[in-house]
């Protein structure tokens, strides 16, 4: 599993401020260094109640916590992230693969 880079918000001067919907996809699926975890606060930070920011984590909120090095600073994270948030719980069985509408119209089985 490879860890994406986080942009460098000082490359065009406002960095992912200018978009208005922020997602991190498959959140949780390996710990934060002191260092992620920090550029991960100031993202949050500069959002928090300004602009969206949606999360899709297969692994529990209650859970999150454990992800952070710093329990001070994954407090301070999940504040923000959970104050004010709309939650979603999906359940069943994931559809990624079995659901695909094959491009040559040919369904696998």
């Amino acid at each position: 599993w490879a860890k994406p880079k986080l942009p460098n918000k000082k490359a065009d001067g406002r960095g992912l401020s200018r978009w208005d919907l922020l997602l991190i996809d498959d959140w949780g699926f390996t710990t934060l260094t002191l260092a992620e975890s920090q550029d991960l606060f100031e993202i949050v930070d500069d959002r928090y109640q300004a602009r969206g920011l949606a999360i899709a984590s297969q692994v529990p909120i209650d859970q999150w916590h454990a992800l952070f090095p710093d329990p001070t600073l994954a407090e301070a994270i999940l504040d923000r992230l959970i104050h004010g948030a709309h939650r979603m719980v999906i359940q069943g069985n994931r559809c990624a693969r079995s659901c695909q509408v094959p491009r040559n119209g040919i369904q696998r089985t």
